[in-house]
């Protein structure tokens, strides 16, 4: 059986969902920023509870980068293009996931090209209101 970018998405997703970092209610929607060049690999996350924010990413991140490697290698070799940067948003209820993908710019969504400022920062990447 083929495992297809849609199998590999609803897989990130059940990973990021049932790590204990999320496992409490206390949060509304999670962004998280993964990066995957040959010359950088890194995770970043918020989790959101109504108007407030924490610096969050899954406990067990290095398994989602290899659900994610696994992506973009899916992907690319569908399209002949590969992925720097993903930009993941949960949302509830639902949940819900949404992945945006970055090709051309693997700074896309980090910090100093956003912002200097954290708080602003965890707000660009908060999925938008529904």
């Amino acid at each position: 059986m083929t495992v297809t970018a849609d199998d590999l998405i609803t897989d990130a997703g059940f990973q990021i969902l049932s790590d204990e970092n999320y496992a409490d209610d206390e949060w509304t929607d999670i962004s998280l920023v993964a990066t995957l060049t040959p010359e950088r690999t890194n995770l970043t996350g918020y989790r959101y509870a109504d108007e407030d924010w924490y610096a969050e990413t899954p406990r067990h991140g290095r398994d989602l980068i290899d659900i994610l490697r696994a992506l973009q290698d899916t992907m690319a070799a569908e399209t002949g293009n590969r992925w720097k940067q993903a930009l993941i948003h949960i949302t509830r209820p639902g949940p819900e996931i949404d992945i945006q993908f970055e090709y051309g710019d693997p700074t896309r969504w980090s910090l100093k090209k956003v912002s200097l400022d954290l708080a602003d920062y965890a707000e660009s990447l908060r999925p938008p209101r529904r």
